[in-house]
Order: structure tokens, then sequence, then C-alpha cells
């Protein structure tokens, strides 16, 4: 009897949070002033049986491209360990495509131990101090941006943002119905985290 007394504001309290963090996902906008920035910072995703890029990394790639192409920085930090069914690093096909498409390998800073989000700005915060990088701009596909900028701020100071709009289909539909959640789950482990460290 008191569960069913309970569910109804339960529910109506999920139902809120979520429609705000879905608000907040949908109108994010990405950089459209540029500033230079000391590296453009690619969250990876997946790559299929040949190694090359999936379709939604490769728009991360492109997009990354577009901004090296307008000298917004010269340097660019690929991001992405190796997954259970990848024969190598999602950032090590990312370097290879950038490299194919004219970027100074010495300009590619790869990190490849990430499993998550989380985990590709913690590793790449490491680089960017031994490399003196103080500024990012973020590229990521749009349903994922408000989430990285999110967790961004937990290691960088400066940084911007900067996606293009994926086509409209089922997979998508699907990428943005999960985010609040993930994004539920991010706060839910960073302030165990942050306990646990006191």
């Amino acid at each position: 009897m008191r569960i069913k007394k309970i569910l109804p504001p339960v529910i109506f309290i999920f139902l809120l949070i979520y429609s705000a963090l879905m608000l907040k996902i949908v109108t994010i906008k990405p950089d459209t002033q540029f500033q230079k920035y000391d590296a453009i910072i690619i969250l990876g995703h997946s790559i299929d049986d040949e190694n090359l890029p999936g379709d939604w990394l490769l728009k991360r790639l492109n997009d990354a491209l577009y901004l090296y192409d307008k000298n917004i920085s010269d340097k660019i930090i690929v991001t992405g360990g190796q997954g259970p069914n990848d024969k190598i690093a999602v950032s090590q096909s990312m370097k290879q495509y950038l490299v194919a498409q004219g970027v100074l390998e010495n300009n590619i800073y790869i990190e490849n131990e990430s499993r998550n989000t989380y985990e590709n700005f913690k590793f790449s915060k490491s680089i960017a101090e031994k490399e003196d990088i103080n500024s990012i701009i973020i590229v990521t596909n749009d349903f994922h941006m408000y989430r990285s900028a999110l967790i961004c701020k937990k290691f960088f100071d400066n940084f911007g943002i900067y996606f293009s709009n994926l086509d409209f289909d089922a997979k998508k539909f699907f990428a943005y119905s999960k985010e609040p959640f993930s994004i539920i789950k991010f706060y839910i482990e960073w302030s165990l985290e942050v306990y646990l460290r006191a």
C-alpha cells in the first residue's frame, strides 16, 4: 500500500529531472565565434572490423579537421582505448585517419587508455599538463555534447565546444533518449568519488 502512494511522486520527480536534462541536451549550441585554442580534443567512439572510424566517429573527425583547417589549433588530442572486440585502440584509428587527411603526425597526441567520456578527459588532462595545453575545444556529436561539457569542467577551466548535427534516425533517437540516464550516472559516480576522496 505504501509503495502505491510513493510511486506516483517518484515517477513524477524522475520525469521532471529527465525532461529538464533532455532540454539541456537538445538546446546546447556549438561555438561559432572561434578563438584560438591550445588543442582540439576529439572524443572517441566506435571503429569497425577494418579498424576504420564508424560513421559517428568519422563525423567527429571531419568536424575536427574543419577546425584544424581554420587554424583554431594545430594540435589535436585523440581519445579512446581498445575495446574488447577492437584490434587496435580507437585513438590509433583516429590518428591514422587524420594523418591520411594531411594532419602532421607530430601534432597528434594519443590518449589510448580511456573506456568512457569521463576517462577521455581524465587521461587527456595528463597529456595537457605534460604538453603545456591549457585550453581546448571539444569535438563530439550533438547528442553527446552537453554531458561532455559537464565532465570537461571537472578538468579544464578554458574550453569551447563544437559539433555539427547528425541526421535524425532511429539510432540518433535512441542516443538522445539514453543521454539523461548517462548524465545522472555521471553525477552519482562523481559524487561518490568526491566523497571517497574526502
